[in-house]
């Protein structure tokens, strides 16, 4: 290498090469932006390796690296030609753009090698992804895609084991792709196996998305919200003669209403399409037809629901104990009474009512239910977290999203229930439905109502043998038979699917989106929703 230079860098004792293993492995890097340097630094202090830094200019390079003030000892600073061609394994850490004119020329050098692309867009794609782009310029080469979901600051920062990251994989190539996969795991992350080229598609767009699956849970949050409001303000103000409260409460007690209205209606909606999906099934008589799109779409959004859900809920509950008195809840507490008989001052008896802060077995029953609901629901949303969610196999995970998750609505629901039940009766029909309370558990009610219902006898058995793929005769399957999944060549039609993930449970994916998905690399599960890598849903089916 007559033109390569040694570049002080870090060599750093974390991770000495064993020689008995044989000759560390020689990565280059193409390029010495910054996402460059960081990478560089960790194949040699994590992964032991020796890195051949290839630059288009490398004497100009040679000095701004020197200058930086950064060790880099054992790092060789050369040409991109001479990079690739003494590496065993590539990575390109330079823009899509420049790729043709810096690697075209050399293509052949690249023949036999792993090469990695680790580029994102700055533009959402539907066609060609950067890796495959890189492919068409290095045909010869087995082209990678990884390390993109991962920023320099982290790649850097060495004192981030980052086990916690997930560092996706992409390719081909099923051995060059296990090469990738286990220099990932060299250098701390956790690798997850997408199979095919065409992931890179997902995984660069899916970078772009910022807040994709929140915008609808929030929209739909603040719509309800608002609905609420204005119900809150027509039966409080509007259609009464006196208001029942004053202006000045609007803002805990008044405002506490529609906060609990919309929290258990999210709460709600979170599970209700799962049902929904559940009597589609049904109806249709076969699990691999396709749901409608907004069923497909609310199915992806459950998580952000339920999240939603929680933290309208912990809001409830702090504004409840901020006014938590007998002047705000009197019928929650004993009333204690002095009445003062007829005298010199007196014309007849006077019956003075006394403030009392000892409550009635109802107002206790309520705060039990209002606590234990609170407490099991911030169970179900700290699963949501993907280091704990990770931590659980499917059965666990399940068992607290699904299951423990329609117990918190039950007590939810018993916990409005006990609060107003005694006023909706005095109330009657049609008054009833002039009641906030009322009002804000029917969707929850229905909920529970189609939860029970395929739980038990026969819809269950049903219900299970369809998504253990029998089929009625006749089964329904849309316009044409396209739809129709023949087995694992074929797309997925709200079945679920798993990636396999390397050194770590399978990340569950949500969709039905079957040309985003077939790409993967997949495991069928019997009675699983299709959710995208890296969320689980807040429910499941």
């Amino acid at each position: 290498m007559g033109e390569e230079s040694k570049v002080p860098l870090l060599k750093s004792e974390l991770a000495p090469h064993n020689p008995d293993q044989g000759p560390a492995l020689r990565v280059g890097v193409i390029g010495t932006g910054n996402y460059a340097l960081a990478l560089t630094k960790r194949l040699t202090a994590m992964a032991g390796c020796d890195v051949i830094i290839g630059s288009r200019k490398p004497e100009l390079r040679r000095a701004s690296l020197s200058g930086s003030g950064a060790c880099r000892c054992g790092v060789v600073l050369t040409t991109v030609r001479e990079c690739v061609r003494s590496s065993d394994l590539v990575i390109v850490a330079i823009h899509r753009e420049y790729f043709s004119e810096t690697l075209s020329e050399i293509a052949h050098l690249a023949a036999g090698k792993v090469v990695i692309d680790v580029s994102n867009r700055e533009t959402r794609a539907v066609g060609q992804s950067n890796a495959e782009y890189l492919e068409s310029i290095l045909p010869e080469a087995a082209v990678v895609k990884a390390f993109n979901s991962v920023s320099a600051f982290a790649m850097e920062d060495l004192g981030d084991s980052g086990n916690s990251r997930n560092v996706y994989v992409a390719g081909n190539d099923p051995e060059a792709r296990n090469r990738v996969i286990a220099l990932a795991q060299a250098m701390g992350f956790r690798a997850v196996n997408l199979g095919h080229l065409q992931s890179a598609r997902w995984m660069e767009n899916e970078l772009l998305s910022v807040f994709a699956l929140w915008k609808i849970p929030i929209a739909l949050a603040l719509a309800i919200y608002l609905l609420c409001w204005l119900f809150v303000i027509y039966i409080y103000w509007i259609d009464r003669p006196t208001p029942r409260y004053s202006w000045e409460q609007i803002f805990i007690k008044v405002n506490n209403k529609p906060v609990c209205m919309t929290a258990i209606t999210l709460m709600a909606l979170t599970y209700l399409p799962g049902h929904l999906a559940s009597i589609l099934q049904v109806y249709y008589g076969t699990k691999h037809r396709r749901f409608p799109q907004f069923l497909d779409t609310w199915l992806k959004s459950r998580k952000q629901l339920g999240l939603v859900s929680f933290i309208l809920v912990a809001l409830h509950a702090v504004m409840s104990v901020l006014i938590m008195s007998s002047a705000y809840f009197g019928g929650w507490f004993h009333k204690r009474t002095l009445t003062l008989p007829a005298n010199l001052t007196l014309e007849s008896r006077v019956t003075l009512g006394l403030s009392q802060e000892v409550m009635t077995w109802r107002g206790e029953v309520i705060l039990m239910l209002g606590i234990l609901g609170l407490l099991l629901m911030t169970l179900v949303a700290v699963t949501s977290i993907r280091s704990v969610g990770d931590s659980l196999n499917w059965g666990e995970w399940r068992a607290v999203q699904s299951r423990l998750g329609h117990v918190v609505l039950v007590v939810s629901v018993a916990h409005v229930t006990v609060k107003g039940a005694e006023y909706w009766w005095r109330l009657g029909f049609p008054k009833v439905f002039r009641s906030a309370a009322f009002m804000s558990v029917l969707i929850p009610y229905l909920v529970l109502a189609l939860k029970l219902a395929f739980s038990l006898p026969p819809l269950a058995g049903y219900l299970r043998n369809i998504r253990r793929g029998w089929e009625r005769p006749g089964a329904r399957y849309g316009p044409d038979n396209t739809e129709r999944h023949t087995g694992n060549d074929g797309p997925f039609m709200g079945t679920g699917v798993l990636v396999s993930a390397v050194d770590g449970p399978p990340i569950k994916l949500s969709g039905s989106n079957s040309g985003s998905v077939t790409a993967l690399q997949m495991e069928i599960r019997e009675d699983d929703t299709v959710q995208y890598p890296d969320s689980k849903a807040f429910s499941s089916l």
